[in-house]
Order: C-alpha cells, then structure tokens, then sequence
C-alpha cells in the first residue's frame, strides 16, 4: 500500500505484488464459475418445472408428475432468487 497525497486529500493505493495477486484471481475465477452454474440450473429448474406443469408430465422419465402447491412455492422462492441476484440485491 502506498499513501499519496493529492489535492483532494489522502489516498491509499493497493499495488499487488508478488503471487497472492494469483491467489486471488483463482478464488475469483473458482466463484465465479460456480455463481454461473448455480444460475444455470436455477434457469434449467425453473423451465423444467414450468413446461411439466403445463403440459402435465413427469419432468424426467420414470418420475412422477408435479405437484402444484409445491411446485409453485419452489418456483416462486427460486425465480425471486435469481431477480435479486441480477438486479444487485445478493450483494454483500
């Protein structure tokens, strides 16, 4: 960290050095990753469950068809999940 002293007051510069900048561009890249498969099989349940429930089949081959009430509750909690991911509320 480097202080500077512009004329708008103090600011700290972060420079990275050395191979922890690595470190954590791998855990970013990790999470990442794993944020756009989560998302992808939140979208994947999402379109499974609406198609079965209108037209009436199993989502997959040997299962048996959806429920309504449980169906809609998942799907409900599931699709608020990924707006507030793309709209920004997920942030920490």
């Amino acid at each position: 960290m480097t202080p500077e002293r512009p004329a708008e007051g103090l600011v700290l510069r972060l420079k990275p050095r050395g191979i922890v900048r690595f470190i954590s561009s791998a855990f970013l890249g990790v999470w990442l990753c794993g944020w756009a498969v989560g998302e992808t099989f939140v979208l994947w349940m999402l379109l499974t469950g609406a198609l079965s429930l209108l037209t009436g089949r199993p989502p997959e081959p040997g299962r048996e068809p959806l429920q309504l009430g449980p169906t809609l509750v998942v799907g409900a909690f599931l699709l608020v999940w990924l707006i507030s991911l793309f709209l920004g509320f997920g942030r920490a």
